[in-house]
């Protein structure tokens, strides 16, 4: 299935043109800043299902999407979103972000 992106991630010129005080004093390299973030489920019927949405870090079945956004907040990243097995380090990397 073809990937269809919404969001344009800005050119670093961009970002650094609209870049707040503050970062660009204390972090002048900084990009997009990411967090991932789950969202509770119910859980599901399928056992398969059930075990790709458990997260053992919130002991219930959750999704998981990685956001990224401008040092200046504008939102500039979502990631598909995934069952709440996956570790943030999985995601970051199945995301496609670092590849952007």
């Amino acid at each position: 299935m073809e990937r269809v992106y919404v969001l344009r991630f800005p050119d670093r010129q961009i970002i650094e043109l609209h870049k707040p005080a503050c970062f660009k004093n204390k972090y002048k390299g900084t990009t997009v800043i990411i967090d991932e973030t789950e969202i509770y489920i119910e859980k599901p019927s399928n056992p398969e299902a059930q075990q790709l949405a458990f997260s053992t870090y919130k002991n219930t079945n959750t999704l998981k999407v990685l956001v990224g956004i401008t040092p200046s907040g504008s939102v500039c990243f979502i990631s598909d979103l995934y069952g709440g097995f996956i570790s943030d380090k999985q995601i970051t990397s199945k995301s496609g972000l670092l590849t952007t």
